[in-house]
């Protein structure tokens, strides 16, 4: 029913004091309906983000602890029938150390993002593509990391929140990932787009990197794909579509030199431009 009708003012006076006292009930019923709705979503949120955490642990983690393992394993094995261990067997267990800890900062910004209740507000892209770049420069510094910027002057205002500049981060990210040798070159462009009449913002990642084949590029955005033998968690680009969606956005994949796609690969992403102020919507509803 509808409870949250609203009696209007009587046309006599007597009846006042009921109507005052009937309108305040039902804008609390109505109130207090409104907030049961939120905490049944809240609920459903909790309950589809520990599904996911726990199908993460079951996948990423317990293969990664496994791999710890039998890596020590082997070298228990060498100690106790006295051989020398390599350095390069201790680099692999601390290599797939270095993967759990990947994964479990991937977990951690998959969960706020499912989690958090932000409000989006008027942000500018190259903002957060600048931060990305320096936070990639920073957390690869054997790498040479080459940025090339074909960005518009003025500022690329979206609606969106703060968790946008980790969009750009896994992107820089896997491009360091896979691309061999010491010098990483990433290609960003920006650009004003229309569609049906709508602007959007295309920005673009291109790398040099080993590239995605053509029969595994559908599955790219998928939790847990990777495409070749190089470690990682199969989640970053989980996290990339995550985000886009949730700035209400667009993504898909691309060769950057079309019909090879050994020599790299282009992310292309598509968010609304917005020009107006403030935060308007919240995410997570």
């Amino acid at each position: 029913g509808n409870y949250g009708v609203q009696i209007p003012d009587p046309l006599y006076r007597e009846f006042e004091p009921i109507t005052v006292a009937f309108n305040r009930m039902s804008g609390k019923i109505k109130r207090d309906k409104e907030r049961m709705r939120m905490d049944r979503l809240e609920i459903e949120r909790a309950k589809r983000a520990g599904e996911l955490f726990l199908e993460i642990a079951a996948h990423d983690v317990k293969n990664l602890l496994t791999g710890i393992r039998l890596n020590t394993e082997y070298i228990k094995l060498k100690k106790n029938v006295g051989e020398d261990v390599s350095p390069e067997a201790v680099d692999k267990i601390l290599s797939i150390v270095d993967s759990a800890t990947d994964t479990l900062d991937k977990i951690r910004d998959l969960y706020r993002i499912k989690m958090y209740r932000s409000e989006m507000r008027r942000v500018d892209l190259k903002e957060f593509i600048r931060m990305a770049e320096e936070l990639t420069t920073r957390t690869h510094p054997s790498k040479i990391i080459e940025f090339e910027y074909r960005l518009p002057e003025e500022g690329m205002y979206t609606l969106g929140d703060t968790f946008l500049v980790n969009l750009f981060l896994n992107l820089f990210q896997n491009a360091v990932r896979y691309t061999e040798g010491d010098v990483v070159k990433i290609e960003v462009k920006g650009r004003r787009v229309k569609e049906n009449g709508k602007c959007f913002w295309e920005v673009s990642v291109a790398d040099r990197g080993r590239g995605i084949p053509p029969e595994r590029k559908k599955d790219v955005f998928k939790r847990f794909s990777t495409w070749d033998s190089v470690s990682g968690s199969g989640l970053g680009l989980a996290i990339v579509r995550e985000l886009v969606e949730r700035a209400g956005g667009r993504i898909r994949v691309e060769d950057r030199v079309a019909g090879d796609y050994r020599k790299g690969t282009r992310f292309v992403i598509l968010l609304p431009c917005y020009e107006g102020k403030g935060g308007r919507r919240y995410t997570n509803l």
